[in-house]
């Protein structure tokens, strides 16, 4: 694992935000008849966006994944991202 002192090669520290889709009236309709009132998602922010917004990748994990792609959460002195090697500066 990286070290802290190695901030060239991660993103730095993240906080994860939780966010509430907006949703059409009556909810997200799902196939089987059920629907789903809200949905709420977490997200992780790494860097800053430019004006344009053109300069953001979304990543959906898996299921059973969390929402921690890289990076150090609050606290961490070793990321513990499933994408720290694949996610950084450059």
């Amino acid at each position: 694992m990286l070290k802290d002192t190695h901030t060239e090669l991660t993103v730095g520290t993240v906080v994860p935000q939780t966010l509430k889709l907006e949703l059409p009236p009556g909810g997200f309709r799902l196939e089987k008849g059920g629907v789903l009132p809200e949905i709420e998602v977490t997200v992780e922010r790494c860097g800053a966006i430019t004006a344009d917004n053109d300069n953001v990748v979304f990543i959906c994990h898996a299921l059973t994944g969390d929402a921690h792609v890289a990076g150090l959460r609050p606290g961490e002195t070793d990321p513990s991202g499933w994408w720290e090697g694949m996610i950084g500066p450059g």
